[in-house]
């Protein structure tokens, strides 16, 4: 994941996003609602990780794609605790078009504690859509730093 998100190769997000698409069913949704990233880490990347995701499993099937938005600047939610990660994310994330009666599949490219998957969801929810479930390519654990 390393490689995709920081090291610049693209293909691989695109790659794994298609290995996951041929195993994962597709969802009983009408869009696939991609994760958002700060305006910091898009230009140091280049892309929105999720959304490289969401736009590879969107083809695969057959399903738009919509990139969430921040709606106020966020901190690296690296190194931050759950509690954090949550305040942090709090009421930053919006779709910006309405989705009543439509069901959604959130699209992320990693999973820590839940946070920014809950708050797209929660942003989902407040433009009427109905949250069918989610798509990560990995998972980790929370890595807090120690202090001396």
């Amino acid at each position: 994941m390393h490689a995709f998100k920081s090291g610049g190769l693209f293909a691989l997000g695109q790659s794994l996003a298609s290995r996951l698409a041929a195993e994962q069913p597709r969802p009983q949704a009408d869009w696939l609602v991609a994760a958002p990233s700060s305006a910091q880490a898009t230009r140091a990347r280049g892309f929105v990780p999720a959304a490289v995701i969401a736009a590879t499993l969107g083809r695969a099937w057959g399903l738009p794609v919509l990139e969430a938005r921040l709606v106020r600047d966020v901190a690296d939610q690296a190194g931050l605790s759950s509690d954090q990660r949550r305040s942090n994310l709090a009421g930053a994330i919006t779709i910006g078009r309405p989705l009543t009666g439509k069901a959604v599949w959130l699209v992320d490219d990693i999973t820590t504690t839940g946070a920014t998957l809950g708050e797209l969801a929660a942003a989902c929810r407040a433009a009427g859509a109905s949250v069918a479930g989610f798509s990560t390519l990995a998972q980790t654990s929370l890595k807090m730093a120690t202090q001396k």
